[in-house]
């Protein structure tokens, strides 16, 4: 059995943004590049404007489909324009996902975490605010939220008291998350050391624990159901992160709907149809015009990302020109 097709039922339109790459923490995990970049693009009014030309012009070209956004950095609550892109998706049902450290104030929260609806948070043990606790409980009563602890070694006991502290949050997701070696550029894969006794904690405590969440999904902003289907012709709801981890995520020669159905947005706000090595980048947002109107044939060995795995494709017989 083997897959031919990856489809959602909801028609969706997902976007993928790295909005900056300042951040308000420098954990001495991570690299210097990583906490220690740039917001964009000149000044926060040219900007504001630029944005929201973007973000129109996508919207005239989607025509009502259903957009979910995911907004990462750097620290992306700390952009000039982030505001700018929370109260255009508010305003037009949109769906945004939100990654943060949630530095930003307790008055800061109390305006826009309504208008966002999942924020996932990631806590770092290194970090200093001491809010942070009463944050989470609060955004948990306005919208959606999920909490990924940093289970950093040399600071593990804190890291522990934490992720209990955010457990009995009845409406937070909750994980522990195994720390990388990433002050080494190149290094993303080398874990720091465990002890026996932390290594057994993590087993133990490895699988996600999810809450359901106070915000409801806006019904004409369906993210829907992604499917796999197999030449044998089952159907099945893919599991994208299983189908990367056991290698099932071959798709060379597929077509591929990239940019038709996702847009990926680097660091410099460059455009291209996702972050795999097949796409291309085709515009920016200060100079984007229009999406692309054609599949791509992927060039790609394996799809590594499970946000492209999700991209709806189609395997393709390029000789007789047909869908098997």
């Amino acid at each position: 059995m083997k897959p031919i097709k990856i489809y959602n039922d909801s028609n969706r339109f997902t976007v993928d943004w790295t909005i900056n790459t300042l951040c308000t923490y420098k954990c001495s995990y991570c690299h210097p590049s990583l906490h220690s970049g740039k917001n964009v693009f000149k000044d926060k009014e040219t900007d504001k404007k630029t944005v929201l030309q973007f973000l129109t012009r996508l919207r005239d070209q989607i025509k009502g489909r259903p957009v979910h956004m995911w907004i990462g950095g750097g620290e992306p609550t700390i952009s000039p324009v982030f505001e700018t892109i929370i109260d255009f998706l508010d305003e037009n049902g949109w769906h945004m996902h939100l990654n943060t450290n949630c530095t930003r104030s307790m008055d800061w929260w109390e305006e826009y975490a309504k208008k966002i609806y999942k924020v996932t948070v990631s806590y770092h043990p290194e970090g200093t605010d001491t809010l942070i606790f009463d944050k989470v409980e609060y955004i948990s009563s306005q919208t959606n939220i999920g909490v990924f602890t940093l289970m950093y070694p040399p600071l593990w006991d804190n890291a522990v008291s934490a992720y209990y502290r955010f457990k009995n949050m009845e409406r937070v997701t909750i994980a522990p998350s195994r720390v990388f070696r990433r002050e080494i550029i190149g290094n993303n894969d080398i874990s720091y050391d465990y002890t026996e006794e932390q290594l057994q904690w993590l087993q133990d405590h490895s699988e996600v624990i999810f809450r359901d969440g106070v915000k409801p999904e806006n019904p004409n902003n369906r993210y829907g159901t992604t499917f796999v289907e197999y030449n044998d012709g089952t159907v099945k709801p893919l599991d994208e992160v299983e189908f990367t981890n056991s290698r099932k995520n071959k798709f060379a020669g597929w077509d591929c709907t990239m940019g038709v159905n996702h847009l990926f947005i680097n660091k410099d706000w460059d455009i291209a149809e996702s972050a795999c090595t097949t796409a291309k980048f085709f515009s920016n947002v200060a100079t984007f015009t229009e999406l692309p109107k054609k599949n791509v044939i992927c060039a790609s060995e394996y799809c590594m990302c499970t946000a492209d795995v999700m991209i709806p494709k189609q395997k393709h017989d390029s000789l007789f020109n047909k869908v098997y």
